[in-house]
């Protein structure tokens, strides 16, 4: 194995103008990436140490093979630099499907929390009857299947005036739901499981108000501008 691993590193050093030698030598397969930045090849190869010697100027402006890394025992990679092409803005050719997606999604999730936040109003003024889908009584410790940001939507909920309702987009099934809230039970929490759930909710609600006093305090000192929509919608 060992004299096998020197000839193939022999054949890539000596060879360097092609890693052709050393694959039909070894029976290997050459294989040909998509374009790559520095930081994608750091995870095309998950190897930091490759990745750099890939971007080398030399290895980019001789096009010679790069030396074998062994990045697990008994496995070397070595690769060659076909072309490169420094960075720059990509036209809008290039850019204008992705934008086209990017609007098209933005202007759809604008239409479904306007038509929701519109439902809302209907509801609160009994102007509109809605048919609700299920009936649940959640707490922290059985959230009965319900996702974690809606669990703490429905539980930011104003509870003075019931029944009371909130509109929750929910990005990761771009759905916009609507929750209505009937009652609110207060027993006192005493088993052990509830006690903790309760405890670290609340160190990370603090710990989140304190991140984002802050993000706020950091804002008001730096003079940057960003477009609010663009973070919300962007996913």
């Amino acid at each position: 194995m060992q004299k096998a691993l020197r000839n193939l590193l022999t054949l890539i050093y000596e060879k360097s103008d092609s890693l052709q030698p050393a694959a039909d030598r070894f029976d290997l397969t050459i294989q040909e990436s998509q374009w790559l930045s520095l930081d994608t090849a750091t995870k095309f190869f998950n190897n930091e140490a490759f990745a750099q010697a890939v971007f080398d100027p030399e290895a980019i402006e001789q096009k010679t093979n790069i030396n074998a890394i062994e990045v697990s025992p008994n496995n070397l990679i070595s690769a060659q630099v076909i072309d490169f092409k420094p960075s720059a803005p990509r036209t809008l050719d290039d850019a204008k499907e992705e934008i086209k997606e990017f609007l098209t999604k933005s202007n759809a999730q604008k239409l479904l929390i306007s038509d929701g936040e519109e439902m809302i109003e209907k509801l609160e003024s009994n102007t509109k009857k809605a048919e609700w889908i299920d009936e649940l009584v959640i707490d922290k410790v059985d959230p009965q299947g319900i996702s974690k940001p809606i669990v703490r939507a429905i539980f930011s909920m104003n509870q003075e005036n019931l029944p009371s309702y909130e509109g929750i987009y929910d990005p990761a099934n771009d759905e916009y739901i609507v929750v209505r809230l009937n009652d609110v039970i207060s027993d006192e929490v005493t088993d052990n499981l509830s006690v903790d759930i309760y405890r670290d909710e609340y160190v990370a609600a603090l710990k989140d108000a304190i991140d984002n006093a802050y993000v706020d305090d950091l804002r008001a000192m730096a003079d940057i501008e960003y477009n609010p929509q663009v973070i919300q919608y962007r996913n």
